[in-house]
């Protein structure tokens, strides 16, 4: 016979399974909710890192360009490969440099003159600005108040020229 302690201690009973399975469930979603996070991080760390590097790479073709300007008026305009341009404005100038491609850009810089190395010293980073902007679109804290979005965009623009 089922009396009303039996009843209550199934309940009871029934409650407790009920309170750990939300409990599991909870710390489930939770763990999911943590990888998609860490997932997410990873892939915005990725794309500015991606950023970071184009921005460098960009930069180091303006050098070239400037390189290629002073030397002779057939610049290539920025067309083809980085390296190739490098190793024509060498041949043209004379010169075999060595080391890293922004060691060899320097390099050229140096023998055409004060006026192009510069002009590629007062280059600013491209990438900074654009990344902070970022990283505040994104919700993650970059160290100052967030502002309306046309006043982040506009500092960028100042920081970039």
């Amino acid at each position: 016979m089922l009396t009303p302690q039996v009843v209550a201690a199934g309940c009871h009973k029934d409650r407790r399974k009920a309170a750990r399975r939300a409990e599991r469930e909870a710390a489930e979603l939770a763990g999911a909710a943590e990888r998609v996070a860490l997932r997410e991080d990873a892939e915005l760390a990725e794309a500015l890192r991606r950023s970071e590097v184009d921005a460098e790479e960009e930069a180091l073709a303006r050098r070239v360009s400037r390189c290629e300007a002073a030397v002779s008026s057939e610049s290539t305009g920025g067309g083809g490969e980085l390296p190739r341009r490098v190793e024509r404005l060498e041949a043209s100038l004379g010169a075999a440099t060595e080391g890293s491609l922004e060691e060899r850009v320097g390099a050229i810089e140096r023998l055409i003159g004060p006026e192009v190395g510069e002009a590629a010293e007062q280059h600013l980073p491209v990438a900074e600005p654009f990344a902070a902007v970022s990283l505040a679109d994104a919700g993650l804290d970059t160290g100052r108040p967030a502002g309306p979005v046309h006043a982040r965009v506009r500092h960028a623009d100042r920081v970039a020229r």
